[in-house]
């Protein structure tokens, strides 16, 4: 047995949040094994493993609490860095994420950050990340909750081969199985693990790394974009969904096309729900054949678009469907397009990604309410200057920030599909300033095609975009559910079969029938009952739990795309979101039961006020809390 001062000590760094605490010992009870005198593997090798931590070896002091655990344990003495992680994510450190230019969201996830950058650099530490796939009960979550799962889903997709860190991880299902595999990836560390005395050489200076190409740029650009775009959010409450092994279901996958509330005839002449209207009334419905007009019909037709809709219609999916094709096309050229493609020349576009909310955010930055004081020439070239701007700033997310020159090259040739999503989630003062620098941007460059999509009742006044034309998303039809049913099924099959495929495809058509119909035809409650339907819960029986699991989709979209920086709970003066999720309940059984039978379920403003008010009651003025409750839903919901 070597004495112990030649040991050769290596330091273990384990990062995870509170929830794998039984994993964070069993990584010391390995740890504790393999270093055993006379027994242990590391102690026969000459060499002592110590586990280090934010828990157990940082010492209380003033500071950034992250930079205080970098400053006591420095990454560049890590040999070995463990993550663990399960569903919960940790809280913001206040730092900047390169990678990003956005806040870590959690210490282990800016711990990891600093470990891989060190593994790029100098091939070390050793990187061992481990993901828990125990049980998971979704509807005892709370939306906070759900965002860390989201968030959790997000980080592990990037270990994908082109993602932002590519690499392997291991999952687990007990904590006994976590401690059998650190064991095994410990013991094969020490087997091919050279003792080396010598200090380490200095690091080798590191020259330049040439410029990318154009084409590389723009591959990376689109590829990203392409990833975004095909993600199917709702996807993450199949509890066994496991992005690792490319179960995930994607966007593209399930995927129905849209229909707007128009329609063409046999001449190819669009009809509009008023002139159909018009035409029952006097009795012509029978003799013409009317045929839905698709949404991807009217954006081939029309070089500027606003495609309304109700919340959860399908009008982001839409522009991430097109936009995911698009980028398709442009990485592999001449692969088949879709059916009813607008024109085989949409497949050179490039697409281009412009979220109005954060718009809406850049626009107030840089003091655009001024631009109106300039004059028609001025006033367009200073909005079109803050557009390239905030597009260029946002290509950090894509890892793609030397791209900015040629896109902008891109969209000033009108090679480009600009697309705006979200007007209705920027905030109602707002709105008009958005609108307009679209549109002048827009004008300013000629020859791109643009769509832009906005909520029905948040698109009235000076928000309307006056040099755009208009259609309107419908709700899915009976064709349309069916295909979307089958579609959900046929992408699943490593979870059954063809023959349970079919029988769950046949349930679920039978199951949708004896539900309220505004519900199983909106695109995004219909994902819901289906992510429901695969976990074996019988839809009828499970009103209860339906109707909580939507509001908590609910409460969860409106908190992630807040128009302000205040969440909601925090804007009422809640201590917790039990109140909402009440008043919620309560507004769903209202509207149920007073509107049943009917096309829209709308509930007087006064009884929604009469509602709150009861739900608020704990609060100083619960009056003004329902009425600020119910504008942040009218400006995000």
């Amino acid at each position: 047995m070597p004495d112990a001062k030649n040991y050769q000590k290596l330091k273990i760094f384990l990062a995870s949040p509170s929830d794998v605490a039984k994993e964070r010992e069993a990584v010391r009870a390995v740890v504790a094994e393999l270093n055993k005198t006379g027994s242990g593997l590391a102690d026969a090798q000459g060499i002592q493993f110590e586990v280090i931590g934010y828990d157990t070896h940082v010492a209380p002091d003033m500071g950034r609490p992250q930079g205080v655990t970098f400053e006591q344990l420095p990454p560049d003495k890590w040999d070995i860095f463990i993550g663990i992680l399960w569903q919960r994510f940790g809280s913001p450190t206040g730092a900047i994420d390169p990678q990003t230019g956005k806040e870590f969201e959690s210490g282990s996830l800016e711990e990891f950050s600093r470990a891989y950058a060190l593994w790029q650099q100098h091939g070390a530490p050793r990187i061992l990340f481990y993901r828990s796939k125990q049980p998971i009960n979704f509807f005892e979550l709370k939306p906070d909750q759900i965002q860390a799962l989201q968030k959790v889903e997000a980080f592990f997709a990037q270990f994908g081969p082109h993602e932002n860190h590519p690499g392997y991880y291991r999952t687990y299902q007990t904590p006994a199985d976590f401690k059998d595999d650190v064991r095994q990836d410990l013991q094969q560390f020490l087997l091919s693990y050279k003792k080396d005395d010598r200090p380490p050489a200095p690091p080798a200076e590191k020259t330049p790394a040439p410029r990318e190409s154009d084409e590389a740029l723009q591959r990376r650009y689109l590829q990203k974009l392409q990833g975004y775009c095909d993600l199917l959010p709702l996807a993450a409450v199949d509890e066994k969904t496991d992005s690792s092994s490319g179960s995930r279901l994607r966007l593209s996958q399930v995927y129905i096309n849209l229909n707007t509330t128009d329609f063409v005839d046999e001449t190819g002449k669009v009809v509009t729900h008023e002139m159909r209207a018009q035409r029952q009334a006097a009795g012509r419905e029978d003799k013409e054949k009317l045929q839905a007009y698709t949404a991807l019909q009217a954006a081939g037709q029309h070089p500027a678009l606003v495609i309304l809709g109700d919340p959860g219609s399908g009008k982001s999916s839409f522009l991430n469907h097109l936009m995911f094709v698009l980028a398709a096309q442009r990485l592999q050229p001449g692969d088949e397009l879709p059916p009813d493609w607008p024109h085989p020349a949409w497949a050179g576009l490039l697409p281009v990604r412009v979220l109005l909310r954060e718009l809406a955010v850049s626009l107030e930055k840089k003091g655009a309410k001024n631009f109106l004081n300039l004059g028609t020439e001025s006033r367009r070239r200073e909005f079109s200057r803050v557009v390239h701007e905030h597009i260029a700033e946002h290509l950090v997310e894509y890892d793609a920030s030397d791209f900015a020159g040629v896109l902008k090259t891109a969209i000033a040739s009108g090679n480009c599909l600009l697309v705006f999503d979200g007007l209705d989630e920027a905030a109602t003062g707002q709105r008009p300033l958005v609108r307009l620098a679209v549109e002048e941007f827009c004008a300013s460059h000629p020859g791109n095609r643009a769509l832009l999509t906005c909520r029905i009742r948040s698109y009235e006044g000076k928000a309307c975009l006056e040099s755009f034309k208009t259609v309107t998303l419908a709700p899915f039809d009976d064709e349309q559910i069916a295909g979307f049913i089958a579609h959900w099924y046929d992408a699943l099959p490593q979870k059954f079969n063809a023959e349970q495929a079919a029988a769950k495809k046949a349930d679920l058509r039978e199951a949708v029938k004896r539900l309220p119909q505004d519900l199983v035809r909106n695109p995004l409650l219909l994902t819901t009952l289906a992510n429901m339907h695969t976990n074996s819960l019988e839809l009828p029986r499970q009103r209860i739990k339906l109707y909580k699991n939507a509001s908590a989709l609910l409460l969860q979209r409106w908190q992630a795309h807040k128009a302000g920086k205040v969440s909601l709970i925090e804007a009422l003066g809640l201590q917790s979101d039990k109140e909402i999720y009440r008043a919620l309940w309560e507004l769903g059984y209202f509207a149920q039961k007073s509107e049943r039978g009917q096309a829209a379920a709308d509930i007087p403003q006064t009884e929604a006020i009469n509602i709150l008010t009861r739900h608020f009651a704990q609060l100083d003025k619960p009056l003004v809390a329902a009425g600020e409750f119910l504008d942040f839903v009218d400006q995000t919901a």
